[in-house]
């Protein structure tokens, strides 16, 4: 983008349509963060200027972004627990169950 005649990157602000979590390495794939985004269209840690700030903006109860969430080598994930449930309900786990799955009704 030019503003005059001068050159300038633009940022893109917002959240993104898709994040994706997880380990940024494991035992068997040293791009497996990177990897598993882009297998999912989602951007991860590597995109953000805040990593915190992007994905406490997309837990937010009216953010429209999915959560990519690769279990492999985690626990449970205490930010996403805390989250709103309409935040819970974008959250698509890969490579593992729900570790909160809903109280039966």
């Amino acid at each position: 983008m030019l503003v005059g005649s001068t050159p300038v990157l633009v940022h893109n602000t917002g959240c993104p349509k898709a994040i994706a979590l997880g380990l940024t390495v494991t035992d068997e794939n040293e791009y497996s963060l990177q990897e598993f985004a882009e297998a999912n269209g989602a951007q991860y840690y590597d995109h953000w200027d805040d990593f915190e700030s992007a994905v406490r903006g997309a837990l937010k109860e009216d953010s429209k972004t999915k959560i990519y969430f690769n279990l492999q080598g985690i626990g449970k994930p205490a930010m996403i627990k805390a989250a709103p449930s309409s935040a819970q309900a974008r959250v698509v786990w890969v490579n593992g169950d729900n570790p909160f799955p809903s109280p039966e009704k």
